[in-house]
């Protein structure tokens, strides 16, 4: 069953990143609701960041089912845990590792070789992010396999930070940067301050990443986008994560040129709304999903059977929808309190080593 957006939605504006960009979880995804159903939920079972091009990226590497698999017959050494976007809340972050078993009761890693993926907008709107950062890297050193993606808020503060953008800094404080300041004991909006006192700590957004694969998952930020299927085809996830990670060092040394180039023409893996917000634009211009056909036969040559995403907060339970053969799954719950009033009702997925998803309510 192919799905089609074409046309569904009227032009909007060209305005500066994105102009709704994040909404609060009221509604599902518009042009893929018909095709949308509950994801079937099992009961839930009893170094640096990213220091180097690590044994661990090398490890997930070798998983990219080479074999082009369908999901039941792929070999999945280990299972993934990933979770959503976080937005600052270290106490939320803690919980939904305890529930997918991956903490043991003194908070030290307890997964054994189980890969962990986070799925970016760990920064903003809540005030815990150094602290996630902080416990990430404290996990790695216990030997955690954890995979960071970048997502449109990290993208929105070093931006803001590290470029002169017209209108940047309005933008990152706008969505949610107020809170990363104050959660610094920053309150006048001093983001040259900011940057100067947690540099060495912000640094470490450039071993992050913009996609991975594991085993025949793709995990991404934002939503699919016959945009990111162009990037993909034209660069590789490799190189879209070594272009990345350039651009971010560089532009921390002093030469913000890269990175804003490479964050303007990687937008759509940060900011695509392209499935429940067709005609959703940027600066960059319109995220579409008009080529279901082309995901397809993209991703089938790369072994992928699924997509997994967040960047657009659902409300209700995690839930799949397919396009053609890939089944796509935005797991994203507003888990962070500061997106929603309410407790989230599910914290993440695991994909056990067979193929089962389990979500933890």
């Amino acid at each position: 069953m192919h799905l089609s957006y074409k046309n569904q939605h009227k032009q909007k504006n060209h305005i500066f990143f994105a102009k709704r960009e994040d909404k609060t979880p009221n509604a599902e995804p518009t042009a893929a609701k018909a095709q949308t159903t509950p994801l079937p939920i099992q009961e839930d079972p009893a170094t640096t960041l990213n220091a180097t091009a690590t044994n661990d990226t090398v490890h997930n590497l070798m998983r990219r089912n080479p074999d082009r698999l369908p999901g039941n017959e792929v070999i999945r050494p280990t299972a993934v845990t990933v979770l959503p976007d976080l937005h600052g809340d270290y106490e939320s972050f803690i919980e939904a590792l305890r529930d997918h078993n991956l903490l043991d009761a003194a908070e030290n890693w307890a997964g054994n070789d189980t890969a962990l993926v986070l799925l970016g907008d760990i920064f903003d709107r809540e005030q815990g992010a150094f602290k996630i950062m902080a416990k990430i890297k404290d996990l790695q050193t216990q030997g955690a396999n954890i995979t960071i993606l970048s997502g449109n808020h990290e993208d929105l503060m070093l931006t803001a930070l590290l470029t002169r953008i017209p209108f940047a800094k309005e933008r990152w404080l706008q969505y949610g940067g107020i809170d990363t300041l104050k959660s610094v004991g920053i309150t006048d909006f001093d983001t040259k301050k900011f940057l100067e006192q947690n540099r060495e700590q912000l640094k470490a957004l450039g071993k992050t990443k913009l996609l991975e694969q594991i085993d025949d998952v793709l995990y991404m930020h934002a939503e699919p986008s016959d945009q990111a299927i162009d990037l993909i085809e034209k660069y590789g996830i490799d190189e879209i994560n070594n272009q990345w990670q350039q651009a971010v060092k560089q532009a921390f040394d002093g030469d913000s040129s890269s990175y804003f180039t490479t964050s303007f023409e990687f937008h759509p893996l940060m900011y695509s709304r392209a499935v429940s917000d067709p005609g959703f634009q940027t600066m960059m211009g319109t995220f579409s999903l008009d080529k279901p056909e082309r995901l397809n036969t993209v991703l089938k040559n790369m072994g992928v059977n699924m997509i997994v995403h967040g960047h657009d907060p659902q409300k209700g339970s995690i839930k799949s929808y397919k396009i053609g053969e890939i089944e796509v799954v935005n797991i994203d719950n507003a888990i962070s309190r500061g997106m929603q009033h309410a407790p989230p009702n599910s914290r993440g997925l695991t994909i056990t080593k067979t193929g089962e998803r389990k979500v933890k309510l």
